[in-house]
């Protein structure tokens, strides 16, 4: 017995909540990233910026589905946006082992703590206990090697992306 249009119309509405919600979250979560490393709405989701901007995901995604298929690009900006994040999250990862590799590198400790010795026992000392520090605190660990290792590689990440468009 073939569905009667109340039913798949009942089922299409639950569908597309069940859409919206998810998508909403993942647009909410990638604002929150984007506040934690303090970066513009614009430069998360820069192809869709205009439509999230001032106004929660889930009336944004409302407005798009209820709209049919007039507004199906804006649908798949986001889309876009979501999938360039994702791209640069793991960009950004791999700046992060470089800034952490950098951050402990002879040259740099040099750098930043110049009245110290780096070529005896005590400069092996001195390493072990910075890294000591960055193992053992979250918030060194962050701002010295994270923090700036992740929001360099994922704004480049993203960069590169958008030069292959």
């Amino acid at each position: 017995m073939p569905e009667s249009p109340a039913a798949y119309t009942q089922r299409s509405v639950t569908l597309a909540r069940a859409v919206i919600d998810g998508m909403a979250r993942l647009i909410e979560g990638q604002r929150q990233l984007a506040d934690e490393f303090g970066l513009s709405l614009g430069r998360v989701f820069p192809r869709s910026v205009d439509l999230l901007e001032g106004r929660s995901p889930e009336d944004a995604l409302t407005e798009l589905f209820r709209s049919g298929s007039a507004r199906v690009d804006e649908l798949q900006a986001i889309f876009e946006d979501m999938i360039v994040h994702q791209l640069a999250l793991v960009g950004a990862l791999d700046d992060i082992a470089l800034a952490a590799m950098h951050h402990l590198s002879p040259e740099q400790l040099k750098e930043d703590y110049p009245d110290r010795r780096m070529n005896d026992a005590r400069a092996w000392r001195f390493y072990k206990e910075r890294l000591r520090d960055l193992v053992e605190n979250d918030n060194l660990r962050f701002q010295d090697v994270v923090g700036a290792g992740f929001v360099k590689g994922y704004l480049h990440a993203r960069e590169k992306r958008k030069l292959k468009k």
